[in-house]
This record gives C-alpha cells, sequence and structure tokens, in this order.
C-alpha cells in the first residue's frame, strides 16, 4: 500500500487540478472495465427463452454486449421493444414462455442463487 501511496503522490506533482486528473482516471478505468459480462446464468436464460420461442431476451443481451462498457442505453431500447411485443403476444395469447418481466435479473448486479447450480459441459 505504501508503495501504491507513493506513486500516487509522484503522479499528483504533475497534475495541476485534482478533479481533472481523477476524472481522467475514471475516464480510463471505465474504458478498461465492461459494465457487462456474459456470465453462464445471463446464456442460460437467453437459451431458456429462446427455447420457447422468445428471441428478445438473446436481443437483449447481445445489444448489451455489443457495447459492454456503456450504461446500458441500449437495455432500455430493447426493454421498451420486449414490453411492446409482449403486450402483443399476451394479447393474442401465444405468450406461453414463463420468463417474464417479474424474473428479469440485472445483469449488471449479483448472479442469482440459482446459477450456482449451473454446469457448463
Amino acid at each position: 500500500v505504501h508503495g501504491y501511496r507513493v506513486r500516487l503522490e509522484k503522479e499528483m506533482e504533475h497534475i495541476s487540478s485534482t478533479d481533472t486528473w481523477n476524472d481522467e482516471r475514471l475516464k480510463i478505468m471505465n474504458a478498461s472495465n465492461p459494465k457487462y459480462i456474459l456470465r453462464n446464468y445471463i446464456a442460460q436464460k437467453a437459451i431458456e427463452a429462446a427455447e420457447n420461442g422468445d428471441f428478445l431476451e438473446v436481443r437483449r443481451v447481445l445489444k448489451l454486449l455489443e457495447r459492454p462498457y456503456e450504461d446500458s442505453e441500449g437495455f432500455l431500447e430493447v426493454s421498451e421493444e420486449r414490453e411492446e411485443e409482449e403486450s402483443v403476444m399476451a394479447a393474442s395469447a401465444v405468450a406461453t414462455c414463463s420468463s417474464g418481466t417479474q424474473d428479469r435479473i440485472p445483469y449488471s448486479s449479483k448472479p442469482p442463487l440459482w446459477a450456482s447450480e449451473l454446469c457448463v459441459t
């Protein structure tokens, strides 16, 4: 920890504004660390939905993974699209899939408990 503090102090000597330095540091960190990573439970939910004929979850995951470093702007578009299509499906009594909006888990949160039982083969 001491070595890290010494390095930070050395970097700060050449910086005129701490706020600017922190903003730049955060920008670099956010560009290097994706917010969304494909996890087994995310893939499993998309697979199960697709097996039931609901490819909206697959599109939702794809949209998130196309821009993993950004906040969920694309996610909102896909969610709205999904809600529209779900209402159409419900109205026509075609909806047979069990992956409704109530069991959706945010992909940037911790995995659900059932995910620990997943086995990749």
